[in-house]
């Protein structure tokens, strides 16, 4: 239990995380949090990640691009409010776009914690540095979702990069260089939305390879929650309450990568080839685990379908059959050659603990593109 007080300042999937390893691992677990909601990851990056990328490090040319991708109608940026000229503060007191400002003036609902680029590292994860970390549990994304989100393919491999450079150094070796890093891929947001900001990021998560550890991202591993949608929650749909399917997806993951459990299932299924039966129609995707279906009628997966002189146009692949680890799909309503298949790329793609393909052990398949 908590003891005495009152303990809802902490994180409830922090903590859960660690109940659940200490019950794997039977010896007490030292936990630390460093948090502020509404933050982009810019902010927690430090100059030498931004630079990777190549993000402003100086507050005017980032306050700048800020306003360009916020209210800029002409910016092809997805997700971003209607169009507003950016509100000026009064005579002496702060910018929206400051360390310290007050959450009553907000570039965007979802951005109302400091935006600076690398002020949370400065202030919250460098003094941190000397301490000696088994690992780490990153739960960030949704602001991204209004902000730079094609560009956290790199910026979130490269703070990842660079957070376990700077814990090894400021620990004198203490810390492992190849830090295990867990992270939660985004839940849900708006149920009906068209917009793809969400399903892009969750892409964006994984370095664009769909499912971690990866090339990209060593000694990773990632919870998927996009199965756990909350439209009622009182902390808004983009907290859901369901904090324990979080923790317990997150732990598998710890226990296999950062403890090395052998022969532990810690992530959903994810496919492995398409075989296009072009006379009969049909699409073979095969998958790496077992397969189970729980949502026959969801219409779950898209096929792209385009010609050299048209885009690409989405449209929905009906599941013919499903096999032990194969998903048959028919390609009748596309009419020219299918060039990309997509798995869940909705921003609801599900309702709570109901998308269309699970494991055995109950864990979800990621989204695909």
């Amino acid at each position: 239990n908590l003891a005495q007080g009152n303990f809802t300042y902490f994180s409830a999937v922090c903590w859960l995380l660690g109940r659940l390893l200490y019950d794997t691992l039977r010896y007490p677990v030292g936990l630390l949090q460093a948090a502020w909601g509404g933050t982009p990851i810019e902010a927690w990056s430090s100059p030498r990640a931004l630079r990777a990328c190549g993000l402003p490090e100086d507050v005017a040319r980032w306050e700048n691009l800020q306003r360009k991708h916020l209210f800029d109608p002409s910016m092809p940026f997805s997700g971003r409010p209607p169009a507003a000229p950016l509100p000026q503060p009064p005579q002496g007191t702060l910018s929206p776009l400051s360390p310290a400002s007050s959450r009553s003036i907000c570039p965007h609902k979802h951005l109302c914690g400091p935006q600076t680029p690398s002020v949370l590292w400065n202030a919250m994860i460098h003094p941190l540095l000397n301490m000696t970390l088994r690992g780490i549990a990153w739960y960030q994304g949704e602001s991204n979702a209004f902000l730079h989100t094609d560009r956290y393919s790199c910026s979130f491999p490269a703070l990842v990069a660079d957070w376990r450079r700077a814990f090894h150094a400021g620990s004198a070796g203490q810390t492992e260089l190849l830090l295990p890093f867990g992270f939660v891929q985004l839940s849900t947001y708006r149920r009906q939305s068209h917009d793809d900001a969400f399903p892009r990021l969750r892409w964006h998560q994984t370095a664009d390879l769909g499912t971690v550890p990866n090339p990209r991202l060593p000694a990773t591993f990632m919870a998927v929650t996009m199965d756990l949608g909350d439209e009622h929650s009182p902390y808004g749909s983009i907290h859901p309450r369901d904090k324990q399917n979080v923790a317990h997806r997150l732990h598998l993951g710890a226990r296999a990568v950062a403890y090395g459990e052998k022969n532990l299932v810690f992530q959903g299924p994810y496919p492995t080839r398409a075989v296009l039966e072009v006379t009969k129609g049909r699409l073979n995707v095969t998958y790496t685990q077992e397969l189970v279906w729980r949502r026959r009628d969801a219409p779950a997966f898209e096929v792209c379908c385009a010609t050299a002189a048209s885009p690409c146009r989405w449209v929905p692949s009906p599941v013919v059959a499903v096999t032990s680890r194969t998903v048959t799909l028919a390609l009748s309503g596309c009419g020219t050659p299918a060039l990309g298949l997509r798995y869940a790329w909705d921003e609801w793609p599900c309702e709570y603990r109901s998308c269309a393909i699970y494991n055995p052990q109950g864990l979800p398949a990621p989204p695909f593109l």
